[in-house]
């Protein structure tokens, strides 16, 4: 896998699981909207983290949707876990 992953591929990863599990429309998504005001429960958030992890190869810890609580601050921290990540 290439260690160089665009923001823009994980933002897109990241509204489609989103869109998906609270069946809601990719466009209802704003990159610096608080992404617990989106009604993220455990399950949902136990998914798409999963999504993550098996899309890119890594493990990240549970918590990244809590700790960056918007699209653009979790986009960024995971394209740089992936970038210092890397094999």
């Amino acid at each position: 896998m290439s260690t160089t992953v665009k923001k823009d591929e994980i933002l897109e990863l990241l509204t489609s699981t989103m869109a998906q599990e609270l069946n809601m429309e990719k466009s209802a998504f704003k990159l610096d909207a608080d992404i617990a005001g989106y009604g993220i429960d455990s399950l949902a958030s136990e998914i798409i983290i999963a999504r993550i992890e098996d899309t890119y190869g890594i493990e990240i810890p549970t918590t990244v949707l809590w700790d960056y609580p918007n699209l653009n601050e979790l986009s960024s921290f995971i394209a740089s876990y992936i970038t210092e990540n890397a094999n």
